[in-house]
């Protein structure tokens, strides 16, 4: 009886134990309930969704401030620096209205071939821009002829003498404003220089050179300096040296001075 019993609590404990293993272990896939884990793909959503666009989310970009164009100055015209000349003429209106003598013109720092003429209706002015800087320069000469008496520029606001011809140094002007000067210092000697007016300035381009003391036959040289030296200078034949001077001659310019009497300055 007792081996019974104690075979009936022995399977007893047996079933126990084994209800027990049973609810101790549960499978792998329950230990969250499926329910709180969704999948990837709905978890968080897409970017498109959850962010905007950057053309939608920032602000678009304020249109620049457009600059102003700076509106350029006018360019002054030649007639607003002619009045600058004004006294110049007046000191030659003066001197002939005197009827100075030549020295007078030296000593006045006047060109003295006006003086030589003497006479207000015959010898007069005129403004013409030679160096291309759009101001004009003051030439003064006698009615009629092509030659520059005298060339004034302005420096600044003062005008100063460029060119002051003399009985045996004239000035002419070529179409391009490139400037002849003639001169001798003897029978033997003499010279045709080409210049162009840089600012207040001649500048000498070429020149050419006759020194009948060097050679009687072939006195011509080319130079591009003013020493009127021909030690240093290339010779030239005298067919090119009359060629060019001739071609020079045959475009001075005619210039059209208005006389002195007229000035109402």
């Amino acid at each position: 009886m007792k081996k019974l019993i104690a075979l009936m609590l022995a399977l007893s404990m047996l079933l126990c134990l084994a209800a027990c293993g049973e609810k101790a272990e549960e499978p792998a896939g329950q230990d969250v309930p499926a329910s709180t884990v969704a999948p990837a793909g709905q978890t968080e959503a897409p970017a498109a969704q959850t962010e905007a666009p950057a053309e939608q989310t920032a602000a678009p970009a304020a249109a620049p401030t457009p600059v102003p164009t700076p509106t350029p100055a006018p360019t002054p015209s030649q007639e607003q620096y002619q009045h600058y000349f004004d006294d110049v003429i007046k000191q030659y209106v003066t001197a002939l209205s005197e009827g100075a003598d030549r020295q007078v013109y030296y000593d006045r720092g006047l060109n003295s071939l006006v003086g030589a003429v003497n006479d207000a209706s015959k010898v007069g002015y005129l403004f013409r821009d030679v160096n291309g800087d759009n101001i004009p320069e003051l030439l003064i000469g006698c009615l009629g002829e092509k030659q520059i008496y005298a060339l004034y520029a302005l420096e600044g606001t003062s005008p100063k003498l460029v060119i002051d011809a003399g009985e045996r140094n004239s000035f002419y002007l070529e179409p391009d404003n490139a400037i002849v000067n003639r001169g001798s210092s003897s029978a033997f000697l003499s010279a045709v220089m080409i210049y162009t007016l840089k600012g207040t300035a001649l500048s000498l381009e070429v020149g050419l050179v006759s020194d009948f003391s060097v050679n009687e036959k072939e006195p011509w040289y080319r130079t591009y300096d003013e020493d009127w030296s021909v030690a240093n200078d290339e010779k030239i034949s005298n067919d090119f040296a009359e060629t060019a001077v001739k071609a020079y001659e045959d475009n001075y310019v005619s210039l059209d001075y208005k006389a002195f009497c007229r000035f109402e300055g």
